[in-house]
């Protein structure tokens, strides 16, 4: 009996090799403000063989909250492109709008990457995983983003 429980343990499988370097993730977030049509925007994304964290953040104006986040994940695309980084990877694309990932223009990356996966992460979650973790960085970022850039349109318009 021992000898049944030792071959069932955790402790005695063997984990596969994961080779993270052949990943590229890609999260983003967008905020919206309707009085002015101001959205902000972040971008988080990891790579490499050294899980390379980038992170970036602005603002633009947009047409709706959809719209938004379909400009945030456009700009983490392309930036991703323009890096280099895409080329025979895995890129996993990640947001918490599944209307703008569902009109993802995804032609351009996939002639570059091996493989290209999207995933809907749920937001408002704070930080019950990492994933979570990071949607809530992208949030703050591009609400913090979004807010300066209404304001900054506000005040143009008093």
């Amino acid at each position: 009996m021992r000898a049944i429980k030792q071959a069932h343990s955790l402790e005695n499988v063997k984990k596969p090799n994961f080779d993270s370097s052949i990943y590229v993730t890609i999260i983003t977030d967008a905020s919206y403000f309707h009085e002015t049509g101001a959205a902000g925007y972040a971008v988080w994304m990891k790579y490499g063989e050294k899980s390379t964290v980038t992170r970036k953040a602005g603002y633009f104006l947009s047409k709706g909250s959809t719209q938004a986040e379909l400009q945030a994940l456009e700009i983490g695309v392309e930036t991703a492109i323009n890096m280099d980084i895409v080329k025979d990877k895995v890129v996993v694309i990640q947001s918490d709008c599944t209307g703008a990932l569902d009109n993802l223009d995804l032609s351009e990356l996939r002639k570059l990457a091996k493989f290209v996966k999207i995933k809907h992460v749920k937001g408002h979650q704070g930080h019950t995983t990492p994933r979570n973790s990071v949607n809530t960085w992208c949030d703050h970022k591009a609400r913090e983003q979004g807010r300066k850039f209404n304001n900054m349109l506000k005040k143009g318009i008093d």
